[in-house]
């Protein structure tokens, strides 16, 4: 019998990985550091039901007057952080994840991010009033940082834009005692700030923006409190409500006289919003405001993108077609996540024997390819075989279920640690590991692939940059390092042969058989929110990350997701957004965090139409097509209702 004949139903072994058993929701939820000095911890992901009505939302736009923003005059930027205490690195990767977003100011053909990120004890006298520098932004990430005289003194002066987020405000805002408001900041900026909400106990669990609700994490409960004093000076953009339904600014600008432009000033952000991000969080509602922030007008514009998952040899190719000609029929294009070379290492779902298939000899799975290129889709590179070397890593070794570049292994309560890159990684090495899926996807016919994702989302700082020199795009959530140098084990880990692990793998094996001959795949994932894993922060689940960060010290990370087009982050890579996650149905029991709940299409039609609120509004997620295509239904036409139209990926420009 042919090898590819084997492509069958049954041979459709439910690999689970981020569409249940490791799902990008937890792997890179988007929880952040967080700030009051958790290191990456978790966010839940779903706000619970009747926190909106979606009648109220003001769907106008903002401002139609001038198109993209790219070409609006924005420059760079300069972004300060502190860098001393026990958590700096948490302000050190928060300032990257800033610059990140400022990059979807930058030109289109821009060929790298050019935000200056210093410490604030760097900061030399009138450098924010520079030319260069479009606006100025300050993350206060650590309680009572001494800021330099010179700062305080330009900040009080400053006629552009200044955006101040959490910690230290009081140094400006009142007299060097703290006994009084310092009369010329409320004078000149037209708010007071009253002090720091305690976190402990606070239930100021929603951020309020034009009618819409979005979360944040009580994990991080702690706000900075302000009160406007002069309406025609200070405008309150988004309100911080508690469950009284007491409401506190939660961004706000004070505009003197003087000011440069409407955004000039200072503006104040009651927290960092990239602590315990997710897709529903007040991260989204900053994002947006960001625009107002550098100057930048934007046309409202809703766009959609769908990507379907872990294509791979051994795909069902009656699947594949069956999601084809339903987004073709809906006029929705898409991309195949393509995994070019299925590798089974160990035979773990082929009775013991080896298993190794390049998806240029699929014939069938090749042929189905082919077919929904023909109705829309579009193939681009995820991973090379997306599983390491010949063991687990942290599952099966196989294909769609492990890491490819992080080494992962499994504790026997199932929880994670995470080594940090694999063995041999290096630049040289990821390059080589690349080249070789390359040439596989060519072979197959579909030329050299132009957009990248990461398997799992997992990448080194390393294999990120090497990324950016091979592919025009990057279509996935990324993991932002720290500037020391990442310390990783330089050996492979001997995975558990311990009983209690044998018998989890044992279990994890019949639910995936169960589930696949069940037509269901899945149980919710096991990454966290930035890190890879349980808890991570950046853009999709999150908890197991902060267990891996203690242990693998001083290995310090986080996730991020985006909400819309990237130009260039840190790392130099274009980014198209994927910020709804996707669907899981069945919710996966964790044993330290407790359990993560399904997610369903409601859910992510709930976040996209809460996002219609922004102006560059997008609605993209993934889906895995082993899942029942009603799925798939009920998530695009929700979508479509809300008003989104679905792009092709290779025609998103910004």
């Amino acid at each position: 019998m042919e090898q590819d004949e084997k492509n069958n139903i049954d041979k459709q072994r439910a690999i689970m990985c981020r569409g249940g058993w490791f799902s990008r929701r937890d792997f890179i939820k988007g929880a952040g550091a967080a700030a009051a000095g958790v290191p990456i911890a978790m966010a839940t992901s779903g706000l619970t039901g009747g926190l909106m009505d979606f009648s109220e939302l003001d769907l106008a736009a903002d401002d139609a007057s001038a198109g993209g923003p790219n070409g609006n005059g924005f420059k760079r930027a300069l972004v300060l952080y502190d860098g001393t205490g026990e958590f700096a690195w948490i302000g050190n990767v928060h300032a990257k994840q800033l610059a990140n977003l400022i990059g979807r100011f930058l030109p289109t053909g821009a060929r790298a991010n050019n935000t200056v990120i210093k410490t604030v004890a760097e900061y030399t006298a009138g450098e924010m009033n520079q030319s260069q520098y479009t606006a100025t932004f300050y993350l206060g990430q650590t309680y009572d940082n001494q800021l330099p005289t010179a700062l305080r003194n330009d900040i009080l002066a400053t006629r552009k834009p200044f955006v101040f987020f959490k910690y230290n405000l009081w140094q400006i805002a009142w007299t060097p005692d703290f006994s009084a408001d310092n009369a010329t900041f409320v004078e000149r900026f037209g708010f007071r700030w009253e002090g720091l909400h305690p976190g402990a106990g606070s239930t100021f669990s929603r951020v309020s923006y034009k009618g819409a609700e979005f979360a944040k994490s009580l994990l991080d409960a702690e706000l900075g409190v302000t009160r406007v004093i002069n309406a025609g000076q200070a405008t309150v953009k988004a309100w911080s409500v508690d469950a009284n339904n007491n409401e506190v600014p939660y961004i706000i600008h004070g505009r003197p006289a003087n000011a440069i432009g409407p955004n000039g000033g200072l503006w104040y952000v009651a927290d960092s919003p990239f602590s315990y991000m997710s897709e529903e969080d007040r991260y989204m509602v900053f994002s947006d405001v960001l625009f107002d922030m550098v100057g930048v007008t934007h046309a409202q514009t809703r766009r959609g993108l769908v990507r379907l998952e872990d294509v791979s040899a051994i795909s069902n190719p009656a699947q594949l077609r069956a999601c084809a000609d339903y987004l073709s029929g809906r006029n929705a294009p898409f991309s195949i996540a393509t995994i070019p070379i299925y590798n089974d290492p160990l035979g773990t779902w082929n009775g013991g024997v080896a298993e190794r298939i390049p998806i240029s000899r699929a014939a069938t799975v090749k042929s189905a390819i082919n077919y929904m290129r023909g109705r829309g889709g579009e193939v681009i590179m995820h991973g090379t075989t997306h599983q390491y070397q010949d063991v687990p890593n942290p599952y099966t070794g196989v294909s769609a279920d492990d890491f490819e570049f992080f080494r992962v292994t499994e504790n026997p309560d199932l929880s994670l640690t995470f080594h940090g890159p694999v063995p041999e990684d290096s630049r040289q090495w990821a390059r080589g590991l690349l080249n070789n899926g390359i040439r596989e996807l060519r072979r197959a016919g579909w030329g050299t692939p132009t957009t990248f994702e990461a398997p799992h989302y997992g990448m080194s700082e390393v294999d990120y940059l090497a990324v950016g020199g091979m592919f025009d795009w990057t279509y996935h959530r990324v993991l932002y390092f720290q500037d020391q140098s990442f310390v990783a084990e330089r050996h492979a880990p001997t995975p558990g042969t311990t009983r209690q692990a044998e018998e989890g793998r044992r279990r994890r094996r019949e639910r995936r058989i169960g589930n696949r001959n069940a037509g269901a795949a899945g149980g919710a994932g096991r990454a966290g929110a930035g890190t890879p894993g349980r808890g991570g922060n950046g853009g999709g689940g999150n908890g197991g990350a902060e267990r891996a960060q203690a242990q693998a010290e001083p290995d310090k990370f986080a996730g991020q997701f985006f909400p819309y087009v990237i130009q260039r982050d840190v790392y130099r890579n274009k980014l198209l957004p994927e910020n709804l996650n996707n669907i899981e149905p069945t919710g996966w029991p964790d044993p330290v965090e407790g359990p993560y709940m399904p997610r369903l299409p409601e859910a992510l039609v709930r976040d996209a139409t809460r996002n219609r609120v922004l102006r560059d509004a997008w609605a993209s997620f993934y889906f895995h097509p082993f899942f029942d295509l009603s799925y798939l239904r009920e998530t695009i036409e929700g979508i479509q209702d809300a008003g989104y139209e679905f792009q092709r990926a290779s025609s998103v420009r910004s």
